[in-house]
């Protein structure tokens, strides 16, 4: 927030109101896409009966401004739904991330909770292999240490999808114990995951 930049990033990205504003930032977006989707609607029978880019400007301003709206509209539609799209999955990625952790998360370490934290781990190539013989024909795309929220205390977490195709990015779990290097959870990614 420092720096100009900064300002603009956190204005731009929740408005300054942390969790809220990300989710006002969302639903804007939303309606958005909405509006966007609706007015191709509308505009596809509309231009049946005229030439693309037709400016009529003989009949009158409020009919060469119906155009013209039409036009730019008509124009930029893929990039603003790109820009739409891409900006309310990245808005809703920190709820959603929020969400996990106190879902999903504490249900998957739960048995781990009145643990002392670990006093050796392996190491995290010892930790993949567990992961890889979990979820065979899949890669690690993220890999995360223990001790962090995406993780807990006792664990290393792999989200892991297929090596091509749409389910690259449709995120499967697997929980390997830090100490032991024996895997703990293996699951489906939750509903709301596979849906950002």
């Amino acid at each position: 927030k420092k720096t100009f930049t900064g300002f603009m990033l956190f204005l731009h990205a929740n408005l300054f109101l942390g969790m809220p504003g990300s989710l006002l930032v969302a639903a804007v977006g939303l309606c958005l896409m909405v509006s966007l989707v609706s007015g191709a609607v509308v505009y596809a029978p509309f231009m049946r009966r005229l030439a693309f880019a037709t400016l009529r400007a003989g009949r009158g301003r409020r009919v060469f401004h119906v155009d013209l709206h039409n036009l730019v509209g008509i124009a930029t539609l893929v990039w603003c739904l790109v820009v739409t799209v891409t900006g309310t999955v990245l808005a809703l990625g920190t709820p959603i991330v929020k969400i996990y952790q106190v879902t999903d998360l504490v249900r998957m370490t739960a048995p781990f909770r009145d643990r002392p934290p670990p006093q050796r781990m392996v190491s995290l190539d010892e930790a993949q292999v567990a992961a890889l013989n979990a979820w065979p024909g899949h890669r690690v795309n993220i890999a995360v240490f223990p001790g962090t929220a995406l993780s807990g205390a006792h664990h290393y977490a792999f989200f892991m999808g297929r090596e091509s195709g749409i389910t690259s990015r449709v995120f499967k779990i697997a929980m390997v114990a830090a100490e032991t290097g024996a895997l703990t959870v293996a699951s489906e990614a939750p509903w709301y995951i596979k849906l950002l």
